[in-house]
């Protein structure tokens, strides 16, 4: 059990401390909040002694502040020790028996289990937003979305191995009405165990008495609200924190998504630009929780993918989605989510969306092909004007008769491609160039433009030229280029 020290105002015992539990020079476990020490002989006394702050002040252990301590403990169930550190005055408390027992019947009747439960740091999202019983169509569904999130995840925190899971329980023992909300919050196929009973009274949906049967265990008011809302219930989420944040003013605005569309297309003055403004919005309003994770299994076809990325700008190539991007979509009427089978399918509004944006895309992309043309097209012209100068036209005539080393190839007012592949592999300081008349800073340009010509992508340019023989007569790039 927790160790007792009787203490008084005044006596002084140093204390090391740093961010966490402590493990004290006298074997004494620590935990530091703000200027008080809480001090246990074990770490897993200690944890309970956490545990038991955290759930009764209705937040993490790490968010506990000093007045959440000092209102939950009386003044006779704990002593503490005045300390002097480095860093000033802190308070060494330690539980007396009175303190001990309150801990200990709390471990013993509130929930099943060796250990009281906690609410993992990312709860936070829950713990600040609450379960808004005021909420009404789909802004309600995103409540209860949300609540099932929470659910899920304060379940996993506590239990996230089968080794760390309670007894199990027979549906056929349980309160039907606890039934209802335990298939409602954790799937019908559940196999249910006395953890999902704690997580739900963590949640103060459930009231009951561990040291009853799982059958005595009942829904409070807050409960039996949860379970008619979910009969009542007709737009499926993706369970998820995040959903809680979403505003009633958001959630009809995703309602609304569905009067932007006819049965063949958009409704005047309604487009794409809109449903992803809207989309954005209603992104933006859901909470990000850390380390969630989509159903094992749920991944989007192909055509609603390729729709998912459009919606939130993302690279055509994107396989990977968020619980929160889905559910806008699903809240938006885009894609529909079957919970009983674990899938997501692209609706008829969906369809219209995706079709417009493909239609856009294609007409984009033809445009952006269509430009890249020209741009290549007046980047070899540009090359062409370079090398028609009639220096570098009498330079490649000049080339090709030296390499063929033949009198009938010069002076003939004709050269072939060899003639170019000849001057784009010519060193600048090639004698021929002065010979030629052509000074140095022209020479670069006019090999790179040689090179640029006969590159297999203005082929079929060069060949507009030179035609199929790939001879050049001595104008043919002057007119080419009139022509062009």
């Amino acid at each position: 059990m927790t160790t007792i020290s009787p203490g008084y105002h005044g006596e002084d015992v140093a204390v090391t401390d740093a961010p966490g539990i402590n493990e004290q020079p006298d074997g004494q476990f620590t935990y530091r909040v703000g200027d008080i020490i809480i001090s246990a002989s074990s770490e897993e006394e200690l944890q309970e002694i956490l545990n038991f702050l955290a759930l009764k002040n209705n937040k993490p252990v790490e968010e506990l502040k000093v007045r959440d301590i000092t209102l939950t403990l009386d003044y006779d169930q704990f002593n503490y020790k005045r300390n002097l550190g480095e860093d000033g005055i802190t308070h060494t408390f330690t539980l007396t028996a009175e303190g001990q027992g309150l801990v200990q019947n709390y471990n013993d009747t509130a929930f099943f289990g060796d250990e009281i439960p906690f609410f993992p740091s990312g709860s936070a999202t829950y713990l600040n937003s609450g379960f808004n019983t005021e909420a009404t169509g789909s802004a309600m569904s995103a409540q209860l979305g949300g609540l099932m999130g929470a659910a899920q995840y304060i379940y996993n925190a506590n239990y996230p191995a089968e080794s760390d899971q309670l007894g199990p329980i027979q549906d056929s023992d349980l309160d039907p009405n606890t039934l209802t909300l335990l298939e409602s919050m954790f799937g019908s196929n559940t196999e249910f165990n006395q953890g999902h009973l704690n997580t739900l009274k963590m949640m103060g949906l459930l009231q009951g008495d561990a040291s009853q049967a799982p059958g005595t265990w009942t829904p409070n008011e807050n409960g039996s609200t949860v379970v008619e809302a979910f009969a009542n219930n007709t737009l499926p989420l993706i369970p998820s924190m995040g959903l809680l944040t979403m505003t009633q003013t958001l959630m009809n605005t995703a309602s609304e998504v569905s009067g932007y569309f006819t049965a063949t297309g958009y409704a005047p003055n309604y487009g794409s630009e809109q449903v992803e403004k809207d989309a954005k919005a209603i992104l933006e309003g859901m909470a990000e929780v850390p380390d969630e994770t989509l159903p094992p299994g749920l991944v989007p076809d192909e055509e609603t993918r390729k729709m998912l990325n459009f919606l939130f700008g993302l690279p055509a190539d994107n396989t990977h989605f968020t619980t929160n991007q889905l559910n806008t979509a699903i809240s938006m009427g885009l894609v529909s989510y079957n919970p009983a089978e674990n899938t997501i399918a692209m609706t008829a509004n969906g369809g219209i969306y995706l079709a417009d944006k493909n239609e856009a895309a294609a007409a984009a992309e033809a445009e952006a092909a269509e430009a890249a043309e020209v741009a290549k097209r007046d980047a070899f012209k540009a090359n062409i004007v370079t090398l028609s100068d009639p220096k570098a036209v009498d330079m490649m005539d000049y080339l090709e008769w030296r390499y063929e080393n033949s009198a009938a190839v010069k002076d003939n007012d004709r050269y072939g491609t060899q003639g170019m592949w000849l001057l784009s592999e010519l060193s600048e300081t090639d004698p021929l160039w002065d010979q030629m008349g052509i000074p140095p800073e022209n020479r670069a340009a006019i090999i790179e433009a040689a090179k640029a010509a006969l590159s297999s992508e203005n082929r079929s340019m060069l060949l507009e030229i030179c035609g199929d023989d790939q001879i050049f007569e001595k104008n043919d790039m002057a007119t080419w280029l009139n022509s062009n």
